[in-house]
Formats: structure tokens, C-alpha cells, sequence
């Protein structure tokens, strides 16, 4: 997370006890595991205060990440308008605002009026004027209605809150708010990865075209037990660690993204989609192309293309 956003964090925090603080990340882990609403898992002032050190720093790396990826597949999108829905403490609105510092106006719209009292309050330190001015109201998240738009929506592990049948109804009803880009990031589980895909066939079916990290728009070629995620690993600050107890100085987030566009984006590569096998002989890469799931061998002696294809990470696109 940038400087602005760890400080006021930190301070937000400033004298909690750490057993508390660990207690209380605990709990919020289980909750969430459990299925729970945030506004169950959030109940109490020191259980926002875990969020903001347990979850906030994961989850922003996670958009940051997929926002990175699907903007890479629209070269030329310069949004001015953001709705962050289901917005917490403002975590997605944060990266966006990071990655995209042209946007002017954002609309953060959460349920739990404990997690929007904290975006008000951090958001009010950030060096972007679109993020101290933004509009943060109290909404039904399911049931967002006409007449809100923007052009990049973002609905960040809030899909995984709703009822099981409703993912394409909410894929559906970001879409109409969307005028350029859309991007739903979840968690990266196989429930998460069914979540995305009911969305992607809503969205398919309204006229959407898909950015990433699907390299198609056919059906998507992964059988269960396998599902699409993918990881992105952060650095704990000591108020990470200790608020989980760890003792790790790193992290890796799993999640699951989908992002669609309005317009024909660049979706030229494959999609690298597990951590790469290096051997003595070569590079084995799992990759998603146009035409389905394939593995591939990069030979050492090849080295051009071994080269190249050794710098790429899990989740990253192989040129053709």
C-alpha cells in the first residue's frame, strides 16, 4: 500500500493492543470463512481496526493486481468516473486512484455504515482530490437501480456477500452501471471461481467483451477439482504481522478476477494460469489460450523465448 494509505491506517489504530487486535482478526477470519456478511464479521469498532490491518493490505494488492492486468488489455481507457460497490473502507477505490490518477469523481457505496465511517476517515488523507471528495453512501449493494454510472466499475469481494444465485443478477446490474470497464475481483476459491463464471455468462450474453484474463470467450476450458486464481504476494508491515499472529514477512493473496470492457479490447497472448515449472531442461508453462488449457515446454536452447518467459509470473500473459 502506498505511504498515505499505511499512515493512516496506522494511526486509526495507534494504541490498540496487539492481543486484542490478534483476537479480533481471528474472529473476522473465521466469520468470513464461515460465510458471514461483513456486517456480522464487523460488529465492533476494534473488529474494523482488524480489518484495516488484516485484510485491507491483501485486498489492495489483490485490485491493484487485477486492475494492473485488465487495464494492460485496454490500452487507451482513461476513465474520469468510479463506483467502487460494495466499497468497505474504500480499499479498491484506493488502488484504482493509485494505478489511474486522471479519475475525478468516485461513488463508494457499502451496507455497513462502520466500514464507510472509515473510508470517509482515511480517504480524507489521501493526495487525490477525486478520493478526498468522494461521494460515500449507504446502499443496498444488491439492488443498485438505475441512473448511477461511470466508467469504471468495481465490485471487489463484495459478490462473495450475496446469495449463491445471485451472482449474474449483480454481474448484470454493474454492467448497466458501467460505461468503459468493469472489474469484479473475488476470492480464490472454487466458490469464487463459480461466482465469476455465472457473471461471465450474464455478461457474455448482454454484449460484453471480456479483457481478462481469459484469453477467449468461449466456455472456460478449466474442469473441477481445478479452478481460475491466481496470487499476488505482499510484504507484511509489523502491523500486519501482528495483527494475524504471523511470522512470515510476506503474504500471498489468492483471487479470482473477471474484467469486461464495452469496447473490443487487446486480449493478443495466453494466460499463464499456475506458477512456473523450471527444470534443468527447460520452462513448463499451464497456459489459457483462445482454443483451451494447454501445457508448454520452453527448451533452455531456446533461448530467446526461455529468456523472456522466465520473467513471467503466475497470472501474467505469454505473447504468442
Amino acid at each position: 500500500m502506498p505511504a498515505w494509505l499505511r499512515g493512516a491506517v496506522e494511526t486509526l489504530i495507534d494504541g490498540e493492543a496487539g492481543s486484542a487486535l490478534a483476537e479480533a482478526s481471528s474472529r473476522l477470519t473465521a466469520s468470513y470463512r464461515d460465510g458471514k456478511a461483513s456486517a456480522l464479521a464487523v460488529a465492533a469498532p476494534i473488529d474494523a481496526k482488524a480489518y484495516l490491518a488484516a485484510r485491507m493490505p491483501a485486498t489492495f494488492a489483490a485490485v491493484s493486481a487485477a486492475l494492473d492486468e485488465a487495464l494492460r488489455c485496454c490500452p487507451g481507457f482513461q476513465p474520469r468516473s468510479l463506483l467502487d460497490v460494495g466499497a468497505g473502507p474504500g480499499t479498491a477505490s484506493f488502488a484504482a486512484a493509485e494505478l489511474l490518477p486522471g479519475i475525478e469523481s468516485v461513488t463508494m457505496l457499502d451496507h455497513n455504515a462502520a466500514f464507510l465511517a472509515l473510508s470517509r476517515r482515511i480517504g480524507g488523507e489521501s493526495p487525490s482530490e477525486a478520493i478526498r471528495a468522494a461521494a460515500i453512501e449507504r446502499a443496498d449493494i444488491a439492488m443498485l437501480g438505475d441512473g448511477r454510472h461511470a466508467d469504471l466499475v468495481i465490485a471487489a469481494y463484495a459478490m462473495v456477500e450475496l446469495r449463491q444465485d445471485a451472482a449474474a443478477r449483480f454481474a448484470l446490474s454493474l454492467w448497466q452501471a458501467c460505461d468503459g470497464l468493469l472489474l469484479i475481483v473475488e476470492p480464490g476459491t472454487p466458490g469464487g471461481h463459480r461466482n465469476l463464471l455465472e457473471a461471465r455468462r450474464a455478461l457474455l450474453a448482454a454484449g460484453a467483451f471480456i479483457a481478462a484474463p481469459c484469453p477467449g470467450e468461449g466456455e472456460c476450458p478449466l474442469e473441477p477439482p481445478d479452478w481460475c486464481h491466481f496470487s499476488q504476494r505482499l510484504a507484511r508491515s509489523r502491523l500486519h504481522i501482528r495483527a494475524k499472529g504471523a511470522s512470515a514477512p510476506f503474504e500471498d493473496e489468492k483471487f479470482s478476477y473477471l474484467a469486461v470492457s464495452r469496447r473490443s479490447p487487446d486480449r493478443a497472448g495466453q494466460r499463464i494460469l499456475a506458477p512456473p515449472l523450471e527444470t534443468k531442461a527447460g520452462l513448463t508453462l499451464k497456459l489459457c489460450t483462445a482454443a483451451g488449457v494447454r501445457l508448454e515446454m520452453l527448451p533452455r536452447r531456446d533461448k530467446p523465448r526461455f529468456k523472456a518467459a522466465r520473467k513471467l509470473k503466475w497470472g501474467e500473459r505469454l505473447d504468442a
